[in-house]
């Protein structure tokens, strides 16, 4: 092949992939629906600190949604609140009640082990002990299998016990490998696909009005068998988790999920160390849920600045999503370059929240 002819073949070559790179990177991660469904929360009053709630928040950085429900009725709603967003791990405390609506349906059994379950580890077989761990370990973080996971940090990684050093149920140890186990044992014990789930015993007795099930993406991005299942939701959509929380788990009348799970969900069952990952002042640890023993607010916390608050004695809901990543490239922009949400600006909009009520 003559040298030009050659010259121009690669750089033909090198621009398509290019394109093609360019392409992907910039493709939506979700496709949002293209016309809410649902039903719009229920409108209440406008706080009467809601001026001063919207001047707090223009000179705050790190936050594109924020929703104030209180007693069921929508107080504020400010910014991109329609917007399906990537929640990260507040995708742990959303499972945690899917899970009781499971063990309610006779679905699951928190005392069955990875052996009853068939779990195990193809590349790295777990020991005997480490089958011997419940589902109730995995949902209150306290298996003691230390393994590689995916969507865990860098810094979490660096930091993980040595395997085998603490029996099941023994240790507290913020984990992504069970809470990715967990995606994987829902699935298999109800049959069918996690965002169908979530669509059809959360979404729609909800009323939400911006999900669908493929709103839930599985990512192989590890060492493990078992995957990372991730789930976009938007600030209004997830508000009516919180609400659904505070209310005992029912909606609009309706038993969505058992109260006496809600109770044991919320039930303390490790204190969170400096070291481990915690929602900032929120250091008790349930079921999935982050817990304030001095106030009775519970917590769902994700990467970048996620945030779900739920007050269950007065009946608040607040709702603070970071615009996290709408593309690959965007994914990656905001976790390298990005100004993370932080809770303590959430908290000074609740003191504001909370005097306008």
């Amino acid at each position: 092949m003559p040298r030009v002819r050659r010259s121009a073949y690669l750089a033909a070559v090198v621009g398509l992939a290019l394109l093609g790179a360019a392409i992907w990177a910039t493709r939506p991660l979700v496709t949002p629906l293209p016309h809410p469904v649902g039903v719009p929360l229920t409108p209440g009053p406008p706080l009467s600190t809601d001026h001063k709630v919207r001047a707090a928040l223009s000179g705050m950085t790190g936050i594109d949604a924020l929703m104030v429900v209180d007693g069921g009725a929508l107080r504020l709603d400010w910014g991109a609140t329609a917007q399906p967003m990537h929640v990260a791990s507040v995708r742990k405390s959303v499972i945690a009640v899917l899970f009781g609506i499971a063990l309610a349906r006779g679905q699951v059994d928190l005392h069955a082990t990875l052996a009853d379950l068939g779990i195990d580890e193809s590349r790295t077989p777990l020991t005997a002990g480490e089958r011997r761990a419940t589902l109730g370990d995995l949902l209150a973080s306290r298996s003691g299998i230390y393994l590689p996971a995916g969507g865990e940090s860098a810094h979490t990684a660096g930091r993980r016990p040595p395997r085998g050093s603490a029996p099941p149920g023994t240790r507290f140890w913020y984990n992504n490998w069970d809470f990715n186990v967990l995606g994987t044992i829902l699935e298999s014990q109800t049959g069918q696909p996690l965002g169908e789930t979530l669509q059809d015993w959360l979404a729609t007795p909800l009323g939400m009005q911006d999900f669908a099930p493929h709103h839930v993406v599985w990512t192989d991005d590890s060492a493990s068998d078992y995957p990372t299942w991730r789930i976009w939701m938007s600030a209004r959509d997830l508000a009516r988790i919180g609400v659904l929380v505070a209310q005992d788990g029912a909606w609009e009348g309706r038993q969505i999920v058992p109260a006496d799970w809600i109770a044991t969900m919320l039930t303390p069952r490790s204190r969170a160390t400096e070291g481990d990952d915690a929602a900032l002042r929120f250091r008790d640890y349930g079921y999935l849920w982050w817990i304030d023993m001095p106030t009775g607010e519970v917590a769902a916390a994700g990467n970048g600045g996620q945030f779900l608050v739920v007050d269950p004695a007065t009946d608040l809901v607040l709702v603070s999503l970071r615009q996290n990543g709408a593309t690959p490239l965007g994914f990656v922009w905001t976790g390298w370059f990005g100004t993370p949400g932080r809770f303590d600006d959430l908290l000074t909009l609740r003191a504001l929240v909370r005097a306008g009520r």
